[in-house]
């Protein structure tokens, strides 16, 4: 069986943030205030958040491992530092 993804706070904003988004449409869009755990929110959220993603995964996948290593981080950062003119 597969583990759950975990989600980070960053994610449990930006969810937070498209709920709302979503409520307030549905309820411009109804002409009334709408409840945020009416099913055509939920449905629409979690619609969203699956469109997201697998956006994600497809970017991810497309960055080479040694991209993702904290000596190459630390090394392209030193390297960008250097090309910057000095101020």
């Amino acid at each position: 069986m597969l583990a759950p993804e975990l989600i980070n706070p960053m994610e449990m904003s930006l969810i937070a943030k498209i709920k709302r988004d979503e409520t307030w449409l549905l309820g411009e869009k109804m002409g009334h205030e709408v409840d945020p755990r009416c099913k055509e929110v939920v449905s629409k959220v979690i619609e969203i958040i699956l469109q997201l993603g697998a956006q994600w995964r497809i970017n991810f996948e497309n960055v080479s491992p040694a991209a993702l290593s904290h000596q190459h981080f630390v090394s392209t950062c030193r390297s960008e530092k250097r090309q910057q003119p000095a101020a």
